[in-house]
């Protein structure tokens, strides 16, 4: 599944993440927003820039705690920026193989 998930999807994700499991290896690919890291290391000129930057860093941590719960909870996820995908789903598949999940 490749999604762009946020913190507030969990509850939708989560029962889809569940539904397909039965069935199938589920590999949840979820993209990265480059600008939320650009945001995130941009310099501290003003008030605002503090809280550009505070919320994008905020949003970077409630994103990983789902990724991280949804990986506890025993789906596996790829986290990356979408240039990454391809490489990051051929490597998740070959591990799969190697490990005989396939």
């Amino acid at each position: 599944m490749i999604t762009n998930s946020r913190n507030e999807d969990a509850p939708q994700l989560g029962a889809a993440l569940a539904l397909l499991r039965t069935r199938h290896i589920v590999i949840l690919a979820n993209l990265r927003e480059e600008v939320v890291a650009l945001i995130g290391a941009q310099s501290l000129t003003n008030a605002e820039s503090a809280l550009e930057c505070a919320a994008a860093l905020e949003y970077a941590r409630a994103r990983d705690r789902l990724l991280k719960r949804l990986a506890n909870g025993g789906v596996r996820t790829i986290d990356c920026e979408p240039r990454r995908l391809g490489v990051e789903l051929v490597n998740r598949y070959r591990a799969l193989k190697r490990s005989g999940a396939i």
